[in-house]
């Protein structure tokens, strides 16, 4: 192979190279946005005592947990997204605000991860704090979130 031919060659993989990645890029901005609609979608769920809207961001086998210390000890509560969904769509005196803050977001192929500050809110006030980390999965009908786990705590939840 000549050096004018080797050089045509080399120019035009480092061409598809680049709209490879730029494609691919594109596609994880698209993906992290439609991610994050899904979790706020879920949190209007519970700030509007929504039921259905709640059960929509989410897969058929999702699952909750709740990591939480009781006297130096390590516990774990697992729920089914179903029952929080009753909870949720029961009246309530005051709504469940939940924000996420600082979001960082993991995606490969048809899963993603998200990690996330949180602080809930009863009505307009702070209740407790922590982490949010989501699992979600990549359907037909777009992504659904497969698993939350969660942190909680009390105190220095003021920033």
């Amino acid at each position: 192979m000549r050096l004018k031919d080797l050089l045509k060659f080399l120019l035009i993989m480092c061409f598809m190279l680049l709209c490879f990645t730029k494609n691919s890029y594109s596609q994880i901005q698209n993906d992290s946005t439609r991610i994050i609609t899904v979790i706020q979608k879920m949190f209007e769920g519970m700030r509007l005592g929504n039921e259905k809207l709640f059960i929509s961001a989410f897969d058929s086998s999702a699952v909750l947990m709740s990591i939480g210390n009781s006297l130096g000890k390590t516990n774990i509560h697992t729920d089914d997204y179903i029952s929080f969904a009753h909870a949720v769509g029961t009246p309530h005196p005051q709504a469940w605000d939940e924000r996420i803050t600082n979001p960082v977001i993991h995606i490969s192929g048809d899963l993603a991860s998200v990690w996330a500050e949180y602080s809930f809110y009863l009505g307009d006030k702070l209740n407790h704090c922590g982490i949010d980390s989501f699992q979600l999965v990549k359907r037909d009908d777009g992504w659904k979130i497969l698993v939350i786990v969660d942190t909680r705590q009390k105190g220095g939840c003021e920033k």
